[in-house]
């Protein structure tokens, strides 16, 4: 999944839409989330599965990465 601006945009009109908006910081860290797991399943692609080359390509600990896995549950 790629997240674009666009996306983003529409997913902030609709949320304006008839509900009361979130809390900036609660918002901030939805759409880190998304970006976050969606970088680390292109490395974890690019490396086929491989959590140490994805650490380097991301220019992470290996156990960064793997909390950040487990925290977005997300399996290589």
């Amino acid at each position: 999944m790629v997240l674009m601006v666009g996306q983003v945009r529409r997913s902030c009109e609709h949320e304006a839409k008839g509900q009361e908006l979130k809390p900036l910081k609660d918002q901030l860290r939805t759409y880190r989330r998304l970006v976050e797991t969606d970088i680390i399943r292109r490395a974890l692609e690019k490396t086929r599965g491989n959590i140490t080359s994805a650490a380097n390509v991301l220019k992470i600990s290996r156990k960064g990465l793997q909390r950040k896995m487990k925290a977005y549950g997300l399996r290589a």
